[in-house]
């Protein structure tokens, strides 16, 4: 009788899922006529709420530190994956895209730090940044075990340091360790640069039930909404 590897099945009825709804949950109505002199959007630190309990022993100042490397991870996956989007083909993301690195140091250079990026306005990013949109996003992952396994990602210094930092060449940003015990809600959100209106959203809801790693969660969400994200037929 032949074996069945329910990981990978589980994994790949997910990646099904996700590639199944390919339209985004909103664009504005004259999303062309205000984006006809786009030239370069950013993808900001993307804003991460854990809910629900919390691991004993962890202390806020860890757990701020969890969220700020998550948000990095995001935000070089949404980058990497719009990225591969974009191109001269007619269905193909026209837009450039600011480098996260950029993004960043502009950010640092301008006193503004992961968690302020989170609220700060659209129009005032826009203008620190230089660009004419900006994509804001949030995930928040409600938790419902108390323990340390089932918190998002592992606690190793060398994971975090490298989503903090810009890790070597051959590493990967993203962490590891997401458990089979959350609900994940993600959204990401463009915004334009000039008067902070909504040029298009899109969102995912899933229970996170199955033995999936965080770096996959992340790259599989923000697939998703690469494969949904405007600026085609431009």
């Amino acid at each position: 009788m032949k074996k069945v590897n329910y990981s990978n099945a589980i994994l790949a009825l997910f990646t099904l899922t996700i590639g199944a709804c390919a339209t985004p949950d909103f664009v504005s109505n004259d999303f062309k006529t205000k984006t006809s002199n786009h030239k370069t959007i950013a993808v900001l630190p993307v804003q991460m709420i854990f809910s629900g309990k919390q691991p004993k022993g962890l202390t806020p100042e860890q757990i701020i530190k969890i969220e700020d490397g998550e948000s990095r991870a995001f935000q070089i996956s949404l980058y990497n994956n719009l990225l591969k989007q974009s191109g001269p083909k007619k269905k193909d993301i026209q837009i450039s895209i600011q480098t996260v690195e950029r993004t960043n140091r502009i950010l640092e250079e301008n006193e503004i730090s992961i968690r302020q990026s989170w609220t700060e306005t659209p129009e005032s990013l826009a203008k620190t940044l230089g660009v004419d949109a900006v994509i804001q996003s949030k995930v928040e992952k409600t938790r419902y075990m108390s323990d340390l396994a089932s918190f998002g990602i592992d606690l190793g210094v060398d994971i975090l340091e490298g989503v903090m930092g810009y890790p070597p060449y051959g590493v990967s940003p993203v962490p590891y360790g997401i458990s089979k015990t959350h609900d994940i809600r993600a959204e990401c959100s463009l915004f334009n640069g000039s008067d902070g209106t909504l040029l298009y959203k899109d969102k995912y809801v899933r229970a996170t039930d199955y033995n999936v790693r965080a770096n996959e969660m992340i790259e599989h969400l923000t697939k998703k909404f690469s494969k949904t994200f405007p600026y085609r037929d431009k």
